[in-house]
């Protein structure tokens, strides 16, 4: 696995094969707006400037079982960029110069246990993961990363959107940092998703958000 998703993405992606059962063309905006978990809302009271109470998924120290390098291999979009270049019809040079292709190294990792923490329904959560969840992670269509268990428990002490010391466990929006309790890696940041795109009059979502300390959610690594 790399950079863990935010629990309510994840959610959101089984409540919308939930809905395909029954149409074809489900309403995102109204199912990722009624996910099962509590809303904290932020800024001047606006009905849809909020985040979801879910952490990012994270690894506890000494979880990890195996960590690995895999490889991508990046080639020049040659098909997209023929649409911007209309008549241009000099053959790309892919093995040399700015536009060869790259065999990209990606940190990956193996974990026993995947952690998170939400606020909200935890039998509706709990219902839509197991009838949806199959797997996660890469290569989980050849069958890599399948989930065994899932198990919820009650954490009274637990805070969704922070650590204990101040630190972010999911993306949170740089302009409502201070609000939603961030004190720590303030300065790392990054455009970013807050919640899926298909957001309810924000099809865009893309802003500047803290970002989880990479190394902290995947176990110390």
């Amino acid at each position: 696995m790399g950079p863990m998703a935010s629990f309510d993405g994840l959610l959101a992606w089984c409540a919308v094969q939930q809905a395909l059962l029954s149409t074809s063309m489900p309403d995102y905006d109204k199912i990722h707006n009624t996910l099962p978990l509590r809303k904290i809302f932020f800024g001047n009271g606006d009905d849809d400037n909020y985040v979801y109470g879910a952490s990012n998924f994270f690894v506890e120290s000494g979880k990890v079982v195996v960590l690995s390098k895999t490889y991508v291999n990046k080639r020049f979009p040659i098909e997209p960029a023929s649409k911007y270049l209309p008549g241009y019809k000099q053959k790309i040079n892919l093995s040399s110069g700015l536009n060869r292709s790259y065999r990209i190294p990606f940190t990956t990792l193996s974990a026993n246990q995947l952690l998170c923490h939400f606020s909200g329904d935890a039998d509706a959560v709990e219902k839509l993961l197991r009838k949806w969840l199959r797997g996660i992670g890469k290569k989980t269509n050849i069958g890599f990363g399948v989930v065994k268990t899932i198990s919820i428990e009650i954490d009274a002490t637990a805070n969704p959107l922070i650590f204990p010391d101040g630190e972010a466990k999911r993306v949170i929006p740089v302009y409502a940092a201070a609000a939603m309790g961030v004190t720590q890696g303030l300065d790392r940041r990054a455009p970013a998703f807050y919640r899926p795109p298909y957001a309810p009059r924000h099809p865009e979502r893309r802003v500047e958000c803290i970002i989880p300390n990479e190394t902290r959610i995947l176990g110390g690594y």
